[in-house]
């Protein structure tokens, strides 16, 4: 059963706004990046991926001209590099969508994506960390304590 993670944009307060911005990344091979390459890079704005893709693959194939390499040999470096860029995929969007501020929220299987969006907010997904939320409006009572002292402005 496919595993999807969950991504949620940190610093949305409105739940229908935040449940909108989730992102679900397949984990596994991606066979879009795999057969497309830096096509499907593109399409999921992975930008940094897809000059680094670019660079790499422009090397191999200079260094198989100088090498004096025929087809087949070829062939087989691009496939080498088509196949990390399948199994690489999901990890360059996570860490794409984590520098656009979204926060890890939970790992959620799900026989399609439909599924696992609805376990996840159906509340069935256990939540990796909190989910960002409005802080609550403090009435005019104490501060909290932090640390080991038992109340707020006691003595010892």
């Amino acid at each position: 059963m496919p595993t999807f993670t969950v991504h949620v944009p940190s610093g949305v307060t409105d739940d229908a706004a935040r449940a909108d911005d989730t992102v679900f990344v397949r984990e596994g091979f991606d066979w879009a990046s795999f057969l497309l390459g830096p096509l499907a890079l593109l399409h999921r704005g992975l930008w940094f991926a897809t000059l680094a893709w670019a660079v790499t693959g422009a090397a191999l194939f200079a260094a198989a001209e100088l090498a004096g390499l025929g087809f087949w040999p070829r062939l087989l470096l691009y496939l080498v590099l088509a196949v990390l860029t399948g199994l690489e995929a999901a990890d360059g969007r996570r860490t794409a969508l984590g520098r656009a501020g979204f926060i890890p929220a939970a790992l959620v299987a799900g026989a399609t994506r439909g599924d696992a969006e609805r376990r996840f907010f159906g509340g069935a997904a256990p939540l990796l960390e909190p989910l960002p939320h409005r802080p609550a409006a403090r009435a005019g009572g104490p501060r909290p304590v932090i640390g080991l002292f038992p109340s707020a402005g006691g003595r010892a």
